[in-house]
């Protein structure tokens, strides 16, 4: 379908042209942000591309062969992207190299093809006679839901501090991956034993569309409307961006004062919307004062202000046989896991442990 082809070919294109723009903006404080952004743009086009141009496959059936690892990429970076989105804290550590091993594993099972003459591999491909890579492919698969199930996890985590557009970017984002997933996997089952559902023209159209529409909606909606990517992708860089720090100080002054007087983060639902409802202040000028200057997230912020909260209230008699999550419960907290995580990364104990230790009347008798 030749519709199909140009189309794949614009969107393929777009994306390497935008990947390239999103490096050279790159300020130092979101260099981390723009590569991953850049990376997911990269691997989706790159995997598109080979398969828009008419005669490719035949004319360069290795490139072609290799162009397929770009396809074990895109859902792991994703979910990097993600962490690095809604934690300003977050810090690569050598964990996360778990995310390469498809790609590694796919490199090593593709050498042995390499040495083979491009007739060869073009009458494997026709044949789909790629037994160990469609295994390969298998296994990523089950490996990606997994990835794609901590995507949600990690959203529902922060989606406090998202207003329902960013929401819903993220939710349609998360559907087009398991989507794409899904119909790569179906072509990978038909390959192995003819198990799956058989894509005539029209299905193996909406493949292609799907992948090309994970390049074409992250990029409409940064554009158009969306502060989310402009707050954390398209920061300006520091040159010529002059920030009124007094400015600043007094939009904290008044989150400060907002946090101490009314105590907002009781509500374990509070989110960021609702913060800028109090304060009479756009979200995206409240998360540029968080971030930038209070050196914080929403999610943070609140969280700790529930942590002081949970600390008092823990110290009075009246909570003396209240169980230590009902406390947290009541200081705001959503989840016991939040709660444990935040409380482990601020005193560096459990709680149990950490009340004992400073010998709070919550453990004496």
């Amino acid at each position: 379908m030749i519709w199909l082809q140009y189309f794949m070919l614009f969107i393929a294109f777009q994306g390497i042209f935008f990947s390239i723009i999103l490096l050279y903006i790159t300020p130092s404080n979101r260099k981390a942000i723009n590569i991953l952004f850049s990376g997911l743009l990269i691997s989706v086009s790159f995997y598109i591309l080979p398969n828009c141009i008419a005669g490719f496959p035949m004319d360069f059936p290795r490139i072609y062969l290799f162009s397929n690892i770009f396809i074990y990429t895109f859902t792991p970076i994703f979910y990097l992207l993600l962490n690095i989105l809604f934690d300003d804290s977050f810090k690569f550590h050598n964990k996360h190299t778990i995310y390469i091993i498809p790609v590694l594993v796919y490199l090593i099972f593709l050498l042995k093809y390499l040495p083979m003459s491009d007739a060869i591999i073009l009458k494997r491909l026709q044949s789909g006679n790629f037994t160990d890579l469609y295994f390969i492919d298998l296994f990523t698969f089950i490996f990606n839901l997994f990835i794609i199930y901590k995507s949600w996890i990690l959203f529902k985590r922060y989606r406090t501090q998202l207003i329902p557009l960013q929401k819903g970017a993220v939710i349609v984002f998360i559907g087009f991956i398991l989507i794409n997933n899904l119909l790569w996997i179906n072509k990978v089952l038909l390959h192995l034993g003819n198990i799956g559902f058989h894509m005539n023209l029209t299905h193996d159209s909406i493949y292609w569309v799907s992948f090309s529409l994970l390049i074409f909606f992250p990029l409409t909606f940064l554009i158009i409307r969306s502060n989310f990517f402009k707050e954390y992708i398209l920061t300006k860089t520091s040159q010529g961006y002059k920030v009124d720090n007094l400015e600043l100080s007094k939009v904290e002054s008044i989150l400060i004062r907002i946090m101490k007087e009314q105590k907002p983060y009781l509500d374990s639902d509070f989110s960021l919307s609702d913060l800028a409802t109090l304060s009479g202040i756009k979200q995206y000028y409240l998360s540029r004062v968080m971030n930038h200057f209070m050196k914080t997230t929403f999610f943070n912020l609140i969280n700790s202000y529930r942590l002081n909260e949970f600390l008092m209230l823990v110290n009075l008699k009246e909570y003396k046989n209240i169980s230590l999550i009902d406390i947290a419960y009541e200081s705001g907290f959503k989840s016991k896991s939040t709660f444990y995580k935040m409380f482990k990364e601020n005193k560096g104990q459990s709680p149990k442990d950490y009340l004992k230790s400073i010998g709070s009347p919550y453990y004496k008798s």
